[in-house]
Order: structure tokens, then C-alpha cells, then sequence
């Protein structure tokens, strides 16, 4: 984990925060979390962002501003609940109903 950049390292922090790591990455991170504050102040601010954003209000967007057709690039977002909250309910009412 040493030498990673800031980038990966957010991307690593937040993927170990979705559960989306192998047991051997999530060693890593603990170790990385474990030998170095700057690695925990990031998770500290990232999870306090996410907690954030799930508790800003939910907004309408005009439909005609929201992707058609399937939603592959969309679903990371959703899953991390990273979507506004109107499309958010788009993108679930599209997996409610698509057999794909």
C-alpha cells in the first residue's frame, strides 16, 4: 500500500468501506490504517461524506436530464449511494423491472 497516490488510496478506502475487497486487500488496508493517520483521517472524511450525502434531501430532476436505456455505468454510483436521490429511484425502478 506504500506508494500508492492519493487518488488510488481514496479509491482503495472507499472500496474497503463498500466491502468490495478481497480478505487479503482488507489485511492490507488494515495495515495501512494501522501505521498511518493521514490514511485514517481520509477514512474518517470519507465516511463522514457518505453519511452526508445520504441524508440530503431528495430533489426532482427533470427527467428529460437523466440517461435512457440501461444503467451499467450508473450502478457502482447506486450502489455506493452516490447517485441524487431522483435518479437514484430511476436507476432502482429500472432494476426493480429489467430482466437484463
Amino acid at each position: 500500500m506504500a506508494g500508492l497516490s492519493r487518488d488510488s488510496r481514496a479509491e482503495l478506502l472507499s472500496a474497503y468501506v463498500d466491502g468490495e475487497l478481497s480478505p487479503a486487500e482488507i489485511t492490507a488496508v488494515r495495515r495501512m490504517l494501522a501505521g498511518d493517520e493521514s490514511a485514517v483521517t481520509d477514512l474518517r472524511e470519507l465516511e463522514a461524506v457518505r453519511r452526508v450525502v445520504r441524508l440530503l434531501p431528495e430533489l426532482d430532476v427533470p427527467v428529460r436530464l437523466l440517461p435512457e436505456g440501461h444503467y451499467g455505468d450508473r450502478l457502482s454510483a447506486y450502489l455506493d449511494g452516490e447517485l441524487a436521490t431522483a435518479e437514484m429511484r430511476v436507476v432502482g425502478g429500472h432494476l426493480a423491472n429489467c430482466t437484463e
